[in-house]
């Protein structure tokens, strides 16, 4: 295999680094080391990936129904559970490989003549305005997740039940309006936070109980604005907050947006990690420039993945005990 350490970017033209690890992968995995830069590459796998919008779209036999694809696509469509079924033949659209054409050419006509399933979802209970996902019960508008159970306007969740406005949780509960982090329950307006219950407008903080507008706190209860209260007077005070109000609920947006800009940041979102390049990532090892993950080990140039991926690189969107993948999305 040439190694070229420092090649230019066929797409975007700008030089990019490849690794001496990442020469090891791709020697592991028998191809050549790629031409287009890492976010040229995850822009060209995105490009296949639509993570949250459905669409009417007409299958084969013309009958309208929600699909991944917009109407316009090219695509052909089955309704997913046909699809599935022993009446669909993917075999039947086989044909002969003209060695005197070039591979693409004849991969996409094949593309555009197979029909995909409608959705991306499998074992999904009366979730039917969802995609992307899969083990999932009395759910809405509810994409890239799996296992869980009545939520409603959620993106990247898993094991997850009674939640609603929520984005890239895992083992959450009775939530409201909550970005980022696990093992949370009962936790409203608030962002990148583990094991955190009855709360409100927290920010990056860690087991917390009844606490209320704190950021960067750990191992706490009766905390309202950093500051420590007697459970008597916690009650009292979150009483007189009057949350039941629009307006009041608005201001003390506001009072904790400005409140957190106080506070320093953290240098990357993540827990449980060990050699890790990359943001929102958990419980991962050997992972670089990798994005809103956790469970990863020797992974390079990904998003998205969950549930114990090995092994792989630009890889986007899901997992699931996958080793060895390579451009997939």
């Amino acid at each position: 295999m040439m190694k070229i350490p420092n090649p230019k970017c066929q797409n975007c033209k700008k030089d990019f680094k490849i690794d001496a690890d990442d020469f090891a992968f791709y020697d592991k995995i028998k191809v050549p080391p790629p031409t287009w830069c890492p976010e040229c590459r995850m822009v060209r796998r995105m490009a296949f990936w639509n993570e949250r919008n459905l669409f009417i779209k007409k299958d084969i036999n013309g009958k309208a129904i929600f699909s991944s694809f917009h109407d316009e696509s090219p695509l052909k469509i089955y309704d997913r559970e046909y699809w599935w079924s022993d009446a669909f033949d993917p075999l039947k659209y086989g044909r002969e490989y003209d060695f005197s054409r070039d591979f693409f050419s004849q991969y996409r006509e094949l593309m555009l003549s197979v029909p995909f399933p409608s959705r991306e979802v499998t074992n999904l209970i009366n979730s039917d305005y969802c995609t992307s996902a899969e083990d999932l019960k009395d759910c809405y508008m509810t994409f890239n997740s799996g296992r869980s159970e009545n939520l409603m306007y959620a993106v990247f969740t898993g094991v997850s039940k009674d939640c609603m406005d929520v984005l890239n949780i895992s083992f959450g509960e009775q939530c409201y309006e909550l970005f980022g982090g696990g093992n949370n329950y009962r936790v409203l307006f608030s962002v990148r936070n583990n094991q955190c219950r009855d709360s409100y407008f927290l920010y990056n903080c860690s087991d917390l109980m009844d606490c209320f507008g704190c950021v960067n706190l750990r191992h706490k209860q009766y905390y309202i604005f950093n500051e420590p209260y007697t459970k008597e007077e916690y009650f009292k005070k979150i009483e007189e907050f009057n949350l039941g109000s629009y307006a009041s609920l608005q201001a003390l947006k506001n009072r904790f947006k400005e409140f957190k800009l106080q506070f320093p940041q953290k240098y990357i979102n993540g827990s449980q990690n060990y050699n890790v390049i990359g943001d929102d990532v958990r419980n991962s090892k050997n992972a670089k420039y990798c994005y809103e993950s956790f469970n990863l080990e020797n992974v390079g140039y990904s998003q998205n993945l969950v549930f114990n991926v090995k092994d792989s690189y630009d890889y986007t969107n899901w997992g699931k005990d996958s080793e060895l993948m390579y451009e997939s999305v």
